[in-house]
């Protein structure tokens, strides 16, 4: 077997030992700090994410309704500029449209808007997608 320790050397170790636990109880204690200020970083970095997410998302709608605006304008243009006429130019056909109208919505099983037709010409044979 071993030396016997003393009281003196038990007491050192004891001291050591308590010396030694009280920096763990310390670094444990800086680490939860810094996940703490980790974890608080994380989520604001989160929430400005979330919220340009939120900002872009709604400048591409603004965009898209502004765009999609203006491609109704003009097409409501050209049919109010073409539409008119459009009988003249099929005149030399052997077609004979009786019948004209404007903005046809393609719709889908689900009554989903598709499409649309600008103008369809009709009379009891056939029709004309313009």
């Amino acid at each position: 077997m071993g030396e016997a320790l003393d009281f003196e050397e038990v007491r050192g170790i004891l001291k050591e030992t308590s010396r030694m636990m009280q920096e763990m109880t310390l670094r444990q204690e800086e680490a939860e700090k810094e996940w703490q200020a980790m974890r608080a970083e994380t989520d604001r970095l989160r929430r400005e994410r979330e919220q340009a997410m939120k900002k872009m998302s709604e400048e591409i709608d603004r965009l898209s309704k502004n765009v999609g605006g203006l491609n109704r304008s003009m097409g409501e243009l050209m049919e109010v500029l073409i539409g008119g006429r459009v009988w003249e130019r099929f005149a030399a056909y052997p077609y004979n449209f009786t019948r004209i109208r404007p903005q046809v919505e393609i719709i889908d099983d689900k009554k989903r808007v598709r499409s649309d037709i600008d103008l369809l010409l009709l009379n009891d044979e056939w029709a004309m997608a313009v």
